[in-house]
């Protein structure tokens, strides 16, 4: 057994399809299938229930399960090595939601490639619920996340609090009343809000949920524009001024929206903590530990 069968058969345990395990991994898809039989041969067992979508049998999921061990202690192994050839050299595999990858990440990334430029980073972008998910299965090295996670599993690096504050265009009249040369040098009061007409998201980003109970509380409904179901497309929507929006601290911090202004909110409508995971007893190189020191 070899690691493109591991690949292969990882790829396809994944995607519960022929077709779209074989574009992800860039064959043909009779390919995969001659390919699929002939492990399945070298096995002596069938590792795929042919249905739809495609299913692992007992003896898939056993191999499965430990082809990821066996992954996962040669990343280790590679990371060791590396760190006694003291070569500042590896691999880092982060995952993160699209919103963290695209603001928070990136000035954190150049800077560590200035003192690391031989360590590979390979990003990976999935909604928290799909990262949780992939951790567990040791797909990253390190998780950045805004969710609570299993701290049996997962040993947890809180970063920073962070808070939900408005994000408003600079040329909008809400800024000319209420001032539009910083970036969150002022305090609204959450009634100021009330007539603003917002982008709305669906009822399970944080974001929203914030949003309406902000609303709630003051007995009123947002008003809204225009519904979006990426927050990274809220945030572009509100950057070209077609609706406000609330945006978590660490966005704005790190952001670089250079056409918004953004308001602290009294009450503050939510506070989350901005941390990072990994799986318990990983072993965590000095090319990732480097870089762990530079998230806060």
């Amino acid at each position: 057994m070899n690691e493109r069968q591991f690949e292969c058969v990882l790829t396809l345990a994944e995607e519960k399809s022929f077709s779209e395990a074989a574009k992800r991994l860039g064959i043909s898809q009779p390919s995969l299938s001659q390919y699929i039989r002939k492990i399945e041969e070298e096995c002596g067992n069938v590792l795929f229930e042919r249905s739809l979508p495609l299913k692992l049998t007992y003896a898939g999921d056993m191999y499965v399960r430990h082809a990821r061990n066996i992954i996962s202690a040669r990343k280790q192994m590679q990371n060791i090595l590396a760190d006694v050839s003291n070569e500042q050299a590896g691999k880092i595999v982060i995952g993160a939601g699209p919103l963290n990858s695209i603001t928070y990440l990136p000035p954190i990334i150049a800077e560590y490639r200035k003192k690391w430029p031989k360590v590979e980073i390979v990003m990976c972008e999935f909604p928290e619920k799909e990262l949780y998910r992939k951790a567990e299965e040791d797909a990253f090295d390190l998780v950045i996340t805004t969710q609570g996670v299993d701290e049996k599993k997962f040993e947890y690096i809180p970063l920073f609090q962070e808070e939900m504050m408005l994000a408003v265009r600079e040329d909008h009249p809400f800024c000319l009343e209420h001032g539009a040369d910083g970036k969150g040098d002022y305090i609204i009061s959450a009634a100021d809000c009330a007539e603003l007409v917002f982008i709305e998201m669906d009822e399970s980003f944080p974001i929203q949920k914030c949003l309406t109970g902000m609303f709630a509380s003051m007995g009123k409904r947002p008003r809204y524009v225009i519904r979006c179901a990426s927050i990274m497309t809220a945030y572009s929507l509100a950057a070209e001024g077609i609706g406000v929006m609330l945006l978590p601290s660490g966005v704005i911090k790190h952001g670089s929206g250079d056409r918004m202004r953004y308001y602290h909110l009294d009450p503050v409508p939510g506070v989350r903590m901005f941390g990072a995971y990994y799986p318990k007893g990983k072993y965590i190189s000095k090319a990732l530990q480097e870089f762990i020191g530079m998230l806060s």
